[in-house]
């Protein structure tokens, strides 16, 4: 059991290193590029990435969960799947290719129209590495996948820096996108070994098309759900609203999503494998939670302390009106972490089905809150989602219940001493904030951090947190092994 905790916990480290470390980088070139570039011309791009996203859930939503979800998926089955792929791929850029130009009337942003067509090449490429991607995941090669992943946002940040700099305006924001595609799908094929056979089969796409067809509508009404206030945005407020409100989404994704697809990367496929040992998967499940959630809640309490500070020493003075977005969003970065698992969970132990229709009733009520919201404009409409996305969780910590006694009590138990550690630090420094106003923006964000930081922990320990004495025992056996390597 050790051996495997082990090697659980090194999955975790390499999908941090995949996860964080292309976020990161991504990050960096983004800060580069918000100095350079106007709100305006991220609000174009993130305009574009919606009718993108929605097109990647038909390449890679539903079938790339069914393979990972099926115990011994065949050579025919990987095959059907690429070819599938590839062809929904092509069918998805002829559409975007040919209703570019209606797109770009809709929004009055002439430029749109090229955009589309060129950004949307993104779609071809994605098809081309959803299966290896897939094969290295369920084989927890997550090493593999953090050197494809960072090496190839590495390269595309540069990419769009450098055309950034040569003057290419929003252009330098398309080439970094298709730069970390391309080259993304370039090393995944040179590091995976599996290659495509001349064969497809309509009985592997049916049998995978049981739990990747709700699968696929769940990940559709996801997408369509979690950009509904870009398209809002876009068409009701200026394309400089949107840039502002998508510069927030980004800052406040680097360490929520980011640590969601931590988890989801090892878990999903971790809990796939365990689908028959509920005893042992219920003993992860309650361990998950408390550990991840014990990062989570005081990096998103931080994020919300230092905000004003954060942004203008990344972006500068330009982007302050994101700031109130960027808070409401970390209020629902509190919960995301919690949601992924229950995600997760659900989907691999088969109930694909019931986990769709819960998404579809989430989301209408989200969409309801969403244009309710809209009265009070851009904040009220995030205030509207946060809403809905706390009453996910409610509704995910039942279905928990019913399958595997991991209901919200149980749920709430073992989050809760984690928040009231980091709500208490907030409180206590957020009293304090007034007085270091004054100093550099740097200064603030590494004083409110540091300080905050220390006062966490130093809780932790006084409580004897599970959560803290598992990772201060991690690091202590991991620092022990480097040091008799040595």
């Amino acid at each position: 059991m050790s051996s495997s905790s082990n090697s659980v916990s090194v999955n975790f480290i390499w999908s941090g290193v995949q996860r964080f470390g292309s976020r990161i980088l991504l990050f960096i070139a983004n800060m580069v590029l918000a100095r350079l570039l106007s709100p305006a011309d991220f609000g174009c791009v993130g305009l574009i990435t919606v009718f993108i996203n929605f097109s990647d859930d038909f390449i890679n939503g539903g079938f790339a969960s069914a393979l990972i979800q099926k115990k011994s998926p065949t050579q025919a089955d990987y095959s059907s799947v690429f070819y599938l792929n590839l062809s929904i791929a092509l069918i998805c850029y002829a559409i975007l290719f040919v209703f570019s130009p209606a797109i770009a009337e809709f929004y009055h942003i002439p430029i749109l129209c090229d955009i589309l067509r060129v950004q949307g090449i993104v779609m071809i490429f994605n098809a081309f590495g959803v299966v290896q991607t897939n094969i290295l995941q369920k084989q927890l090669y997550i090493k593999h996948l953090a050197i494809a992943d960072n090496i190839s946002s590495l390269l595309g940040s540069i990419a769009g820096i450098i055309a950034a700099y040569k003057g290419l305006g929003v252009w330098s924001l398309v080439i970094r996108y298709l730069g970390v595609y391309f080259f993304y799908v370039l090393f995944i094929w040179i590091i995976d070994s599996w290659k495509p056979s001349l064969t497809f089969s309509f009985k592997s796409i049916r049998e995978l098309f049981k739990f990747g067809g709700f699968m696929l509508l769940s990940n559709i009404t996801d997408t369509v759900y979690n950009n509904i206030q870009s398209l809002i945005i876009g068409r009701v407020f200026s394309d400089s609203d949107l840039g502002q409100f998508t510069q927030a989404r980004k800052l406040e994704e680097i360490p929520v999503m980011g640590l969601a697809s931590v988890v989801s990367t090892v878990s999903f496929p971790l809990y796939s494998k365990m689908q028959d040992d509920k005893e042992n998967l219920l003993c992860l499940l309650h361990r998950n939670n408390k550990t991840i959630t014990y990062l989570s809640f005081p990096l998103m309490v931080l994020l919300f302390l230092i905000s004003e500070p954060l942004i203008i020493l990344l972006f500068s003075d330009k982007w302050l009106p994101a700031v109130p977005y960027f808070r409401i969003l970390c209020i629902s970065g509190l919960i995301t972490t919690i949601n992924v698992t229950n995600k997760d969970l659900i989907t691999a132990l088969g109930y694909s089905s019931l986990y769709f229709y819960s998404q579809l009733i989430y989301k209408i009520i989200g969409v309801l809150f969403i244009l309710f919201g809209l009265r009070w404009g851009i904040e009220g409409m995030i205030w509207g989602r946060v809403f809905a996305y706390y009453l996910l969780f409610l509704m995910n910590a039942f279905i928990a219940e019913r399958i595997i006694n991991y209901g919200l009590y149980s749920q709430i138990k073992d989050v809760f001493p984690n928040l009231i550690i980091a709500f208490i630090s907030g409180a206590t420094i957020f009293c304090g904030i007034e007085y270091v106003k004054i100093l550099n923006v740097f200064i603030q964000v590494a004083c409110i951090s540091t300080c905050y930081s220390l006062l966490y922990m130093l809780l932790s320990a006084l409580t004897r947190n599970e959560s803290f004495n598992y990772y201060w025992k991690f690091a202590h056996d991991f620092a022990t092994r480097m040091f008799r390597s040595k």
